[in-house]
């Protein structure tokens, strides 16, 4: 779960969210394409464990390349900037994923 909706008021944040934070289950975000045929293309579940504590953590399911760097969150990159990214020295566009069958 990103960090932005941990920090979130809680009547802001929605019931899956809400469900994720009380259980400690983490749910995928759908990147780049919020929809997706799985049958059509892969999809990779990638869970990303930044530190020991848990609210540091989040998964995606990437349907498409993406990449992973500091920035604008656009629709291919996923911006680490909340987890310290400069500070621990991630380009812009420090790395790209793209999903294969095998």
């Amino acid at each position: 779960m990103p960090l932005q909706t941990l920090n979130k008021p809680t009547e802001f944040l929605t019931d899956r969210d809400l469900d994720a934070i009380i259980t400690g289950e983490l749910s995928y975000r759908p990147v780049p394409d919020l929809e997706v045929d799985e049958h059509a293309k892969p999809v990779w579940q990638v869970l990303f464990l930044l530190t020991a504590d848990k609210k540091q953590q989040f998964g995606l399911a990437i349907n498409d390349e993406i990449h992973l760097g500091r920035g604008i969150d656009e629709n291919d990159l996923i911006d680490l900037t909340p987890y310290s990214a400069e500070k621990m020295g991630v380009s812009r566009r420090h790395v790209a994923l793209r999903p294969t069958e095998s």
